[in-house]
């Protein structure tokens, strides 16, 4: 809020030869002080046809890329039509040996994709279940991965003893205790958690 509250200041009295481009992924957010000096222009996510064949593209014209379709389709399937994450993930896996270290590499990437986003939906925003009940749905395996990733963020939160210090330790009692387990299991826990999470903080 207090930025886009400066961001308002800025906007008042602009020359009549600048422009300015504002993003955002959430324009529910965005002041409607703001959104009435915006001219609104919703971008689509890109199609996994458009997808692949910009990653293709890319892997020809970067020789170390040396990506194979499979390892193709799965960045498309899990960079959920963001060209940018998309590339970011390939030029991530690119110098691995082969598709399987690759296929893995992506697994792991998007365990710690999905992880932060948890965190984001149960530390800083007003959990709601619903939320962070669709991110779970994305989830097929290794909860424990996801379980760490959150408590390490939590701990870390509650170290700097700000407002959020309460929520985090919501969050580190719900998450702590053991290993969890693989597969619907581990997933099963992790349900769990979050809604422990969500209902603490109503």
């Amino acid at each position: 809020p207090e930025s886009q509250d400066s961001a308002l200041k800025l906007f008042e009295d602009i020359p009549p030869y600048v422009y300015f481009l504002m993003s955002t992924t959430l324009p529910e957010k965005v002041k409607e002080t703001l959104k009435t000096r915006f001219t609104k222009i919703a971008i689509k996510s890109v199609g996994p046809d458009k997808m692949k064949e910009l990653l293709v593209d890319t892997g020809v014209r970067v020789p170390k890329a040396k990506v194979s379709i499979p390892v193709v389709e799965k960045i498309v399937e899990v960079c959920e039509g963001s060209p940018r994450a998309a590339l970011v993930m390939l030029n991530q896996i690119m110098g691995l040996p082969d598709e399987s270290a690759q296929l893995e590499a992506i697994q792991k990437i998007n365990l710690k994709e999905d992880a932060f986003k948890i965190v984001k939906c149960l530390l800083w925003e007003k959990p709601k279940w619903a939320d962070v009940a669709a991110i779970i749905k994305n989830v097929e395996e290794e909860a424990e991965t996801i379980r760490r990733i959150v408590l390490a963020t939590a701990k870390n939160e509650i170290l700097k003893a700000n407002k959020n210090a309460q929520r985090a330790f919501y969050i580190i009692t719900a998450f702590e205790g053991a290993i969890w387990d693989s597969g619907q299991a581990g997933i099963a826990s992790l349900c769990r958690a979050c809604f422990e999470v969500c209902q603490s903080a109503k």
